[in-house]
């Protein structure tokens, strides 16, 4: 499923949204994903995503960080000093 930007930001910051984000992981495979954590800096959004659909090398309590580019596409995060920080922003505000 293809999101705009927009939308993005209106289905990740809707706090009654409850339905899963579905992703192509570029292999014409769509994931599901359970929405943990989003946030907005330097007008980038970021989100900690779990999937819901089994996926090669994460066990099912895992959570990925991922950034969304003003195309809004997803991209997982690869850089550790980043990813870091978006998970320190999410148990802050737990």
């Amino acid at each position: 499923m293809k999101y705009s930007y927009n939308e993005i930001r209106e289905i990740l910051f809707d706090e009654k949204q409850t339905r899963p984000i579905l992703l192509d992981n570029g292999e014409g495979m769509m994931l599901t994903f359970q929405q943990i954590f989003a946030m907005e800096r330097g007008g980038k959004l970021y989100c900690i995503l779990r999937p819901q659909t089994e996926v090669e090398g994460l066990d099912s309590r895992s959570a990925l960080a991922f950034s969304v580019d003003g195309e809004g596409v997803f991209r997982a995060v690869k850089d550790n000093d980043l990813s870091e920080n978006i998970f320190a922003e999410y148990y802050k505000s737990l």
